[in-house]
């Protein structure tokens, strides 16, 4: 292979240099561009352990070939390059002789200085084909040899040292802080209420293919671990990071869940002190990874609610006094479509001693809370906005009272909680979050709010007849966005001198708001108010008929005529047949 520092530009056709190859061996040449071979500065590079810096002038060059070359390399071979050159120059690969195992050595070239970010290689190779010459996207360029063998197969993980065993096998000498098979189990031990954040490789780069990585988190035994959330994005189909109690990731019993894709996970909580993560991907695509944090948490009682089910928790010693300094936390879960509703049945705590309630799992965050209450004012139902809540009692040093009783229940629908029906209506959940409201007779609208209420009007002695001189009113209300219709059962009045009248609003006396003036023994039809207001008038005044029709006004005195007429004797100052015009004295 040849290799040179120069400014071609990346992307450049390049005709591959024709060598005779042999088994098991490559050569790399680094030529300078554009100068003559007698000015050219060249060495060798033999096989490293730890990557090996080449630091290449402007237009210098430098041969590098497969360890004891043009011998055959060695098994269990991990020899590394970085190159780099000046900051406006690129480096070119030209390969002069290229033959290694197929199935099993092979050659990495990639952009950059770490061999170890997939996401910059260029090529991978293997086999007797010569690679075309290859050109770095900037200025350094890194290379990676690999020939089978345990260690190149397995190589060890987080720095550990790996020992080849026979021609395949091999084992793995970790760090401190290190265990598994290939060193790929991080353990981390949290002190009491202490945090740690883990992220997947390379994070927020785009993490390696091929991992199989692993956390083993531990801490006091009274204490909890929480992992909360701050970025997830993984390659969905096939990259999937696994979280369960306990220390054994091979307990699939004890896994709390498997996620991949974009969605955050919700906060989550573990049953005891431990709790592990492990973190696969395969060969195709990655994504930015996650990153979340592990808290230890004290003195939470954890309840896992079933879906439907219900649990009644109380303060310490209800219903005799709770305890002074008390901290006590609460965290309840449910099945993820579900919610939970807490109902108060007695509530009495001091000034001082406060029952928070908040949504999710972390109480510690100020921006979940309900409500923080003391006192003995019982608190409202509260309904969680997730599948989790938290509650927590806190009491100073001074006096106590008998403290709280409450139930926290599962619910699945939630549509009758937000919206129950009035007017003593039956609620029906209808989905997760809708509503039926079944109203009793006289009631209508979504919650049965509207007023349909029906009521029977008669004539005075009905059904007997009513008396000659009658002078009654009704007004009939209802609610605001409500009709009134009037009905008719039954209609006998005498003719002349018996009407039933009606009308919009409530003033009988407003001639201009009646609707009908029903006589005799026609049967009227339905009349419907315009408003939510409605007048009847029913008058039986025989002759006095002309004045019941005709009231005087501005306190002038009726006198009926005949049958329907009549005559207003008006007072000083006004005139007009029902003296409703002022006199204009001069």
């Amino acid at each position: 292979m040849a290799c040179s520092s120069g400014n071609r530009n990346r992307g450049e056709r390049l005709k591959p240099v024709q060598s005779a190859t042999r088994r098991r061996l490559w050569k790399c040449r680094f030529d300078r561009v554009a100068v003559e071979d007698e000015q050219m500065t060249t060495k060798t590079i033999q096989r490293h352990t730890e990557p090996n810096l080449i630091k290449l002038a402007a237009n210098d060059s430098a041969i590098i070939s497969s360890p004891s070359y043009p011998s055959n390399y060695q098994n269990n071979q991990d020899s590394q390059w970085v190159i780099q050159t000046a900051e406006n120059f690129r480096i070119l690969l030209s390969f002069k002789a290229f033959s290694t195992e197929s199935c099993c050595d092979h050659l990495s070239v990639g952009d950059g200085m770490d061999s170890a970010n997939y996401s910059t290689r260029i090529f991978r190779s293997s086999g007797s084909s010569l690679p075309p010459d290859t050109l770095s996207a900037g200025n350094a360029m890194w290379l990676r040899f690999t020939s089978d063998g345990g260690c190149v197969f397995n190589s060890c993980l987080n720095s550990g040292t790996c020992q080849p065993v026979g021609r395949s096998g091999f084992n793995c000498e970790c760090l401190d802080g290190f265990e598994g098979t290939r060193c790929e189990t991080e353990l981390i031990n949290l002190a009491a209420n202490q945090s740690i954040n883990i992220t997947s490789p390379s994070y927020p780069n785009y993490y390696p293919n091929n991992l199989d990585i692993q956390w083993v988190i531990q801490t006091a035994e009274d204490f909890r671990i929480l992992l909360s959330f701050k970025a997830f994005s993984t390659e969905s189909c096939c990259d999937h990071l696994s979280v369960g109690d306990g220390m054994d990731s091979a307990n699939y019993f004890k896994r709390i869940f498997m996620s991949s894709g974009n969605s955050l996970r919700p906060d989550t909580l573990s049953a005891g002190n431990a709790m592990w993560l492990r973190f696969t991907s395969d060969e195709g695509g990655t994504r930015s990874g996650f990153s979340l944090s592990a808290r230890s948490y004290g003195s939470v009682e954890l309840i896992n609610l079933a879906a439907n089910q219900s649990i009644n928790i109380t303060s310490p010693s209800y219903p005799s006094n709770y305890q002074n300094n008390l901290d006590i936390e609460w965290v309840i879960q449910t099945a993820e479509d579900f919610s939970i509703i807490l109902s108060f049945y007695a509530f009495n705590t001091r000034y001082n001693d406060n029952v928070g309630v908040g949504n999710g799992l972390a109480s510690t965050d100020s921006s979940t809370t309900v409500f923080r209450k003391s006192g003995n004012v019982l608190p409202p139902d509260t309904l969680s906005t997730g599948n989790a809540m938290w509650l927590t009692f806190t009491t100073d040093g001074y006096e106590n009272n008998k403290g709280f009783s409450l139930s926290a229940r599962s619910i699945g629908a939630i549509g009758c909680i937000l919206n129950s029906c009035l007017n003593r209506g039956t609620c029906q959940p209808v989905g997760r979050s809708g509503f039926n409201c079944e109203c009793l007779d006289g009631f209508a609208g979504t919650r049965c709010e509207a007023a349909n209420q029906s009521i029977n009007i008669t004539s005075p002695s009905y059904p007997s007849n009513y008396p000659d001189i009658l002078d009654i009113q009704w007004v009939i209300q209802t609610a605001e966005d409500q009709r009134i219709i009037l009905s008719f059962h039954v209609f006998n009045t005498e003719s002349c001198c018996g009407h039933l009248i009606a009308g919009d609003g409530i003033d009988w006396t407003n001639s201009s708001t009646m609707i009908i003036l029903l006589p005799g023994r026609s049967f009227p039809s339905d009349t419907p108010s315009t408003g939510n207001v409605m007048w009847l008038r029913f008058i039986s005044f025989g002759d006095l008929f002309g004045c019941v029709l005709n009231s005087c006004l501005n306190s002038g005195t009726c006198q009926p005529v005949r049958r329907s007429g009549f005559n207003c004797e008006c007072l000083d100052g006004f005139a007009g047949t029902r003296c409703e015009a002022g006199k204009d004295y001069h």
